[in-house]
């Protein structure tokens, strides 16, 4: 899942896996990495930046599908 995002961006995929700044993954996969930096970490906020660039549905599954699940 990894590795085509990886290349892309110079990192291996396990150290794209492992970093803090990747969240990839279907929604509740997702929600459930948010839920857990957010209770590990003490994290109060998240900001989203999606660095391919903008992709309305991208965004609109984020909006209903995994913040809600936070």
């Amino acid at each position: 899942m990894y590795e085509g995002l990886a290349s892309m961006i110079n990192l291996s995929a396990d150290a794209l896996a492992n970093s803090p700044m990747a969240l990839i993954g279907t929604p509740e996969r997702c929600a459930a990495e948010l839920r857990r930096r957010a209770n590990e970490w003490r994290v109060a906020q998240f900001i989203f930046s999606f660095q391919l660039g903008m992709d309305e549905n991208l965004m609109r599954r984020l909006r209903e599908e995994v913040i809600p699940a936070i």
